[in-house]
């Protein structure tokens, strides 16, 4: 999807499109990360996780990346 922005430039929706939240939280493990968005603080409602996973131990090279829910 592409938008003009002031009549300029162009731009390219693109990326995870992160739904609106409040609150984010983190959990690491060797070689995942996962990201829990929430709308309500805390305890809200979770509205989207975002899951890495590397392909090591050293987080160098990302392996893959997963949005839930799916776009």
């Amino acid at each position: 999807m592409s938008t003009r922005i002031g009549g300029v430039a162009e731009v390219t929706e693109s990326g995870l499109r992160l739904p609106i939240y409040d609150y984010v939280s983190n959990t690491s493990a060797s070689t995942s990360d996962t990201y829990i968005f929430k709308l309500g603080g805390s305890s809200g409602e979770t509205v989207c996780t975002v899951a890495i996973v590397y392909t090591d131990n050293t987080k160098a090279t990302i392996l893959t990346v997963t949005r839930t829910p799916h776009l």
